[in-house]
């Protein structure tokens, strides 16, 4: 009777807003609204307790390296996706077990799309090894090799009939589902003048009750297709939108299909009304259909999802500051930011289907824990702290603090350099089908590339900067077991990571090997006579890759001040810089972890200085050779991304 009558809902909402904070969690858990079971109760309930998410349980994914790929819910929720580098997990969130791992990829699992049924068991992969495979009951059923390229996103239509695909080199498939046979290709889906070499296709959507779907590039425009007419009739969207100025990361449907959302690596997300697009034939702004933008969390260079949650009521999406912030969808305002368990970049997150609305999962660049997400009362203050050191169990687990800032700042010298290069260096190793995971032979990859006199360079320049950051980080180790304390000798530091400069490494984190003992420190000075030092991965005198070993560095100690020491490195081409210096009466007996981080961070810039300077006179020589532009000046270095 109370609920009754006109004033049903306006009565629930008074009533609702006066129960304590116990109640609320008490009602909402055990679904005691049951006779009140209506949408309009649910969603004013669980708006209530967006308030008060946090982590429920951590999930690992098991005997995996590095970070995960892809998240996604099975339709009924009971399931949970994870791909990796190398396999694809399926996980029971609730009881937590793992239910299948799957092997069948030869390269990094980048996508995931479950059948929209009640089994609960089949789904499509994708992977940069260029394939699609096909899964029923967990076991591979087909394989679709006709992509020839690097498959980054797939989406499956609501009745199961037809698949897409997209890769890096902006193309998008259409596969009809039943026979495994290609309905369509749309070769250049994104052309753009701003990425002419490789508009990835980020994401792909087909929206929930129609044939159309929508895509998503690197260029930051969003287009929809009409998957009925493309192929024989018709190879042109029938709209199109600018949505961000950067790269786009995600595109998705409302369930109604008249609002599509975006989010992009400007800062923003952004929602915008179907209904009010124009047909038009270039992608533009089309202000008249942004409904709201969200601002408030940061995205710049990594490719971060987002997501609908508790109904479409809210959005949530990661954070390049280690946070997770949840949006309200009408309004804007964040409603909740959900920090201290993530100890990098939160590049994903997936909101369970209806069936559990508030319940979220999420994961890190840095490794392969799962967060569970859901409602939590307030006195589960003591599982709260529990939960958070778990959320260190992976590798860095075992680093000491110095140790653990030392990792960070290699990464932030590392998204430093992909800031800048990025789109060049993905362009090689696209061009030469070279990934992460795949098994590494760096020195081979320099040898394919010695032609170019400018991509070597490049790749040049990584590999010595990831061999400084792991020789740094083992004289590190081995230094401070010696003397039990983290000072060290920037003069004996400067020479070891100038001497035995044959070792080639990958560009990934800098990790220590297995057995500190077994490094020794260097000598406490060295013969100065032997300053000559190749900046080739190899001081192989064979090696006559042309560039690789164009130059040869002259280390030299110049007194700067009669109390201070600086390092000139010169190059063939004349162009000499002080890198670092440091005062001989105060530091040349020990140093701090910081002056260490400067000396490798200045080395870093030096040898991106020398790149700048070789390519722009390269670029001059042509110009003057040819009376042509070599290529078009590079992007704003800002726009490039990791």
């Amino acid at each position: 009777a109370e609920y009754g009558g006109r004033n049903r809902f306006s009565l629930m909402e008074k009533h609702f807003s006066k129960l304590s904070q116990p109640n609320l969690h008490h009602l909402v858990r055990r679904n005691e609204f049951a006779p009140l079971n209506t949408r309009k109760y649910q969603a004013l309930s669980q708006s209530a307790l967006v308030k008060d998410l946090s982590v429920e349980n951590i999930l690992q994914v098991d005997n995996t390296l590095g970070c995960l790929f892809c998240l996604k819910f099975s339709p009924k929720g009971n399931l949970l996706a994870a791909t990796t580098a190398d396999c694809v997990q399926i996980l029971d969130h609730k009881k937590p077990k793992l239910v299948s791992t799957l092997k069948d990829h030869k390269e990094i699992v980048t996508a995931l799309t479950w059948f929209n049924d009640e089994s609960e068991d089949s789904f499509f992969t994708s992977s940069l090894d260029k394939t699609v495979r096909m899964y029923r009951n967990f076991t591979p059923v087909a394989t679709l090799t006709e992509h020839h390229d690097w498959i980054r996103c797939l989406g499956l239509n609501r009745d199961n009939s037809i698949l897409v695909s997209g890769c890096v080199s902006s193309m998008i498939f259409g596969w009809d589902v039943p026979t495994g046979r290609v309905l369509f290709r749309v070769k250049d889906a994104h052309l753009c003048e701003s990425c002419p070499d490789l508009n990835t296709i980020n994401s792909l959507q087909f929206a929930h009750g129609s044939n159309l779907f929508a895509s998503g590039a690197r260029d930051g425009a969003i287009k929809l297709w009409d998957s009925r007419v493309l192929g024989n009739i018709s190879k042109d969207s029938v709209a199109s939108i600018q949505a961000h100025s950067n790269k786009l990361n995600t595109v998705m449907f409302t369930k109604n299909d008249f609002q599509v959302l975006s989010g992009g690596r400007d800062n923003t997300i952004r929602l915008w009304d179907l209904r009010k697009l124009q047909s038009v034939g270039r992608p533009n702004l089309q202000k008249n259909a942004l409904l709201m933008e969200y601002n408030q969390h940061k995205c710049t260079g990594y490719n971060i999802s987002c997501t609908f949650f508790n109904y479409e009521k809210n959005i949530v999406t990661g954070s390049e500051n280690k946070t997770m912030v949840v949006y309200d969808t009408e309004s804007g305002n964040v409603s909740k930011v959900l920090r201290g368990y993530h100890p990098s970049v939160v590049h994903l997150v997936a909101s369970c289907p209806d069936a559990q609305p508030m319940k979220l999962v999420s994961s890190s660049i840095e490794n392969v824990n799962i967060m569970v997400w859901a409602p939590q009362k307030e006195t589960d203050s003591a599982i709260d702290r529990k939960h958070r050191i778990r959320a260190k169990t992976g590798y860095e687990s075992a680093l000491t603090p110095e140790e653990e800032a030392f990792l960070s700042t290699h990464r932030a010298a590392v998204e430093s350099l992909m800031q800048k290069y990025g789109d060049k260096i993905l362009k090689i190793f696209h061009q030469y089908n070279f990934t992460f995971s795949c098994p590494l032979d760096w020195q081979q990859l320099l040898n394919n590339v010695g032609h170019d006199e400018e991509s070597a360079e490049l790749l040049q320049m990584m590999n010595e900067m990831a061999t400084d950051f792991t020789k740094a980080f083992d004289y590190y180790r081995t230094s401070s077991e010696a003397t039990g304390n983290i000072y060290i000798c920037p003069r004996d530091f400067v020479e070891f990571l100038d001497d035995n400069n044959n070792t080639t490494t990958s560009p990934h984190v800098a990790t220590s090997s297995s057995d500190p003992s077994t490094n020794t420190l260097p000598e406490t000075r060295r013969n100065r006579s032997s300053n000559n030092v190749s900046l080739s991965p190899t001081n192989n005198e064979n090696n006559t890759n042309g560039p690789i070993n164009a130059d040869n560095v002259t280390v030299r100690d110049d007194h700067v001040s009669n109390n201070s020491v600086g390092t000139t490195m010169t190059n063939s081409d004349d162009e000499s810089t002080v890198i670092y210096s440091y005062d001989s009466n105060s530091s040349d007996s020990s140093t701090s972890m910081e002056e260490m981080y400067e000396v490798l961070l200045s080395r870093q810039h030096e040898r991106e200085q020398r790149y700048e300077k070789r390519t722009k006179k390269r670029k001059d020589q042509w110009k003057h050779e040819t009376g042509l532009e070599r290529e078009k000046p590079d992007e704003d270095p800002g726009q490039n991304s990791c």
